[in-house]
């Protein structure tokens, strides 16, 4: 028995899934692999460093949305030289996810503006 939304295999007798609360399925249907095509990428903002990079892209993936991050100009050779770039990075999300995206990106920074304004309080 396996749960078809997070994949966990289960003893039989068991009907639904602890984690998901959903009905539990007797066989997984058969993963297909999705690629994207550089035209379903869509883009997001531009960051300063890696750093940045790095955390908006796990910000996002914890709400399941891919990015792709391409450095501007020399920064791709510099990442492959130095291990990084300053002179910005662009990110991209697949074209169905742009919209979400940057609800999530204006609301984190909402948030992120709201907690330095108290702070000065």
């Amino acid at each position: 028995m396996f749960c078809p939304k997070c994949k966990t295999e289960y003893r039989e007798g068991i009907i639904t899934c602890a984690d998901c609360d959903e009905r539990l399925v007797t066989t997984l249907p058969k993963e297909t692999e999705t690629k994207l095509v550089p035209a379903d990428w869509q883009y997001l903002l531009t960051v300063t460093d890696d750093m940045e990079a790095a955390f908006i892209a796990s910000f996002l993936d914890t709400e399941d949305i891919p990015t792709y991050k391409k450095p501007i100009g020399i920064g791709a050779y510099l990442q492959v030289v130095t291990g990084g770039t300053n002179f910005g990075i662009k990110i991209y999300v697949p074209k169905d996810c742009l919209e979400r995206a940057k609800e999530i990106i204006e609301a984190f920074r909402a948030t992120e503006l709201s907690e330095t304004d108290m702070d000065m309080d």
